[in-house]
């Protein structure tokens, strides 16, 4: 009789698992799909060339994306041309908006000025 019980709640326990898997996987692949929305939105603005799939041809006009979480909770979003990091003159969004002038705080002692969707500081 416990034997059942056992191979009962095994059996829960497995569906259970693979119930969650599912909803866990697909809550982060919708999650991936709107952050690539938004990226997409971020690259098509301006009047510079962004690819996400760069080639031999474009690959000198290609751009970076460097995000930062700010203690507000915003996902800032820089456009540079370097490999990594952002310079002072790079494109600042948050969500797919310029950044509006300001101070976005990062940490305790990091933050980034923005002055009309530039990066200033």
């Amino acid at each position: 009789m416990e034997g059942i019980f056992i191979i009962s709640a095994i059996i829960s326990l497995i569906i259970s698992y693979f119930i969650i898997y599912s909803a866990v996987k697909n809550a982060l692949s919708n999650e991936l799909k709107k952050t690539n929305e938004l990226l997409e939105k971020v690259l098509k603005q301006g009047n510079e060339v962004f690819d996400l799939n760069p080639t031999s041809e474009n690959i000198q006009k290609t751009k970076n994306i460097v995000n930062f979480l700010t203690l507000s909770g915003d996902k800032l979003i820089i456009k540079t041309k370097l490999n990594t990091g952002y310079e002072i003159g790079d494109s600042a969004f948050i969500g797919d908006k310029l950044a509006k002038d300001g101070k976005y705080k990062l940490s305790l002692f990091d933050s980034i000025v923005v002055e009309n969707g530039k990066v200033v500081k």
